[in-house]
């Protein structure tokens, strides 16, 4: 029985599939348009780069679990593409991942430093919460540093 102002069964699963159709366009959309030397194919490439250069992770962060990085950009169809990467499964893989490189053997990024920290230290007294971990990565591209070593020494 349906009352006033409810949605009916068969409407929540046309919802679902119509919002599970946008995502797999959504994806669609990027993998195209990236392999074509267009504006759009060259605005997805600049958009990730500029993504992976703010999440700041040694790995591609496409490939990560978006529910650790509490900094990241909420409302953008690159979040959106990557929630739904997560939710879904499927991977994608590209020539190049827009990775930060050091010339400095075993080098870290710092956020992915301070990931590991956070995720040693759950459950203790010094664990790190969002907000700690979000104000890290402010500080971070304030002073424009993506890697341990331009803060520290090896030392």
């Amino acid at each position: 029985m349906e009352t006033e102002g409810s949605i009916p069964p068969s409407w929540c699963a046309k919802l679902a599939d119509a919002n599970t159709e946008q995502a797999v366009q959504t994806i669609a959309d990027l993998v195209v348009e990236t392999q074509r030397d267009t504006i759009v194919g060259n605005q997805y490439i600049n958009l990730i780069a500029t993504y992976q250069q703010y999440i700041s992770i040694d790995t591609p962060f496409f490939l990560s679990d978006q529910t650790k990085f509490p900094y990241k950009p909420k409302n953008s169809r690159i979040t959106y593409i990557w929630m739904n990467l997560q939710k879904n499964q499927p991977t994608i893989q590209g020539e190049s991942w827009w990775l930060s490189t050091s010339s400095i053997r075993n080098n870290r990024t710092i956020m992915s430093t301070i990931q590991k920290a956070k995720e040693k230290s759950k459950g203790t007294p010094s664990s790190m919460s969002n907000t700690n971990i979000g104000n890290s990565n402010v500080v971070r591209l304030y002073l424009n540093v993506t890697f341990v070593s331009k803060v520290s020494s090896p030392d």
